[in-house]
């Protein structure tokens, strides 16, 4: 499943009514801007391709044209043309990618740059501001656009669920999905989609935990070596956790029966 496509499941679980609303914890209030994950500034450059792309029932896949995309506490920096396109000649190494667009939150995710350059496989994604109005409006929720959303999506062939996920910023709540319905959990559900998601997270650093299922997998989050993530105002920030069977290629730094 795409990040678009998981996104438009959010939208279409807001819209059922059943956004959960839960605690958090402390986390930090550091300005992303300056703490966001990169590397030194390389004199090397190498070319940073991809694709803005609107997420939203009915709207996968649509070009967003006019969006800005920056490399985060960088001057490079390019604005997507009518295809949605950009490019930028961007330092290699660690960089965070940060979208946005007046009319959308943004979306924002850690890459490591290599010497050859790299093409996004993944298009970025930003939803439309006045449907997030409209979803969360009707809900009785207000979503505070001086937070942002955080989502943990488990690259995984498991279906047994039980991986977790956790964050040590302030938020209200996490979910997930179990057989399309909507759970107040911060565990993969069996036979649910594979992604939690964080709503209204405090604004600044964060880390991020994720844990395979008991027994079943390990999990890595990556780009490896993130200490904390960036979260930003009105943006949905993307971590992935690469999960292997136990025993397979792939080792969690941390097993679940021991946090």
């Amino acid at each position: 499943m795409t990040t678009t496509t998981r996104w438009t499941a959010l939208l279409m679980f807001a819209l059922a009514g059943c956004l959960p609303t839960g605690g958090g914890g402390g986390g930090s209030n550091d300005d992303p801007m300056e703490m966001a994950p990169s590397t030194p500034e390389s004199e090397q450059r190498a070319l940073v391709s991809g694709r803005v792309t609107r997420g939203g029932e009915g709207d996968d896949d649509t070009p967003v044209a006019g969006a800005r995309v920056q490399l985060v506490g960088t001057e490079f920096e390019a604005t997507t043309g009518d295809d949605g396109r950009f490019e930028i000649d961007a330092p290699v190494g660690r960089q965070t990618i940060l979208a946005e667009h007046a009319d959308y939150w943004g979306g924002a995710i850690v890459i490591d740059i290599p010497a050859a350059g790299i093409e996004l496989t993944d298009d970025l994604t930003v939803i439309p501001e006045s449907l997030i109005a409209q979803v969360y409006g009707a809900l009785g929720v207000e979503v505070d656009p001086t937070r942002g959303i955080l989502f943990v999506d488990f690259d995984t062939d498991h279906d047994g669920g039980g991986e977790t996920a956790s964050i040590d910023a302030a938020h209200d709540g996490a979910f997930t999905f179990d057989d399309d319905a909507p759970v107040a959990s911060d565990t993969v559900a069996a036979d649910g989609d594979s992604f939690i998601a964080f709503t209204n997270v405090q604004v600044g650093s964060t880390v991020v935990d994720a844990f395979g299922a008991p027994g079943a997998t390990a999990c890595d989050i990556q780009p490896a070596h993130v200490e904390r993530w960036p979260v930003f105002p009105r943006t949905l920030t993307q971590v992935v956790a690469r999960c292997a069977d136990r025993g397979g290629a792939r080792r969690a730094t941390r097993d679940p029966e021991t946090r």
